[in-house]
């Protein structure tokens, strides 16, 4: 339903169920990706924090899925500062150029770590095809 502004212009006013139901949305996708830490801690705490003792490195990994609590206030803060002063369209895009440089950076990693570990795989192919020592086991001629 539009509505009028002093100027004469119309304003369309998004109706409070499509607003409810993408708040609801975002706030379920949210939990879910916490939900999904939560449950893979033990697995994420021995890809990503191998250190020896199975209970430091799950600690260090829930300390890590503790610390975004801390983190998300202060980055609503700076962030919502911004948003006051530049206002919402530019901090959305700020939001949302932050979240895209992590996920391009954690990509890239991905990348370089996979495409060094078959270059080393290559190599050592290579050496093992040149190297390659007599069969002691088999039949004999």
């Amino acid at each position: 339903m539009p509505e009028n502004t002093a100027q004469g212009g119309v304003v369309a006013v998004p109706r409070l169920t499509r607003v409810i139901v993408a708040a609801t949305i975002g706030n379920i996708l949210e939990w879910f990706d916490f939900l999904v830490y939560g449950f893979f801690a033990a697995t994420l705490a021995e890809v990503f924090f191998p250190t020896g003792n199975s209970t430091i490195s799950l600690l260090i990994t829930f300390g890590t899925f503790g610390l975004s609590y801390l983190v998300r206030p202060l980055g609503a803060v700076v962030i919502g500062t911004y948003t006051d002063r530049a206002g919402r369209k530019a901090g959305l895009t700020l939001s949302i150029a932050l979240m895209m440089i992590g996920t391009t950076l954690m990509v890239e990693v991905l990348v370089v770590s996979t495409y060094c570990c078959m270059s080393e795989l290559n190599s050592m192919a290579e050496a093992e095809s040149v190297c390659e020592p007599t069969p002691r086991f088999g039949p004999k001629s």
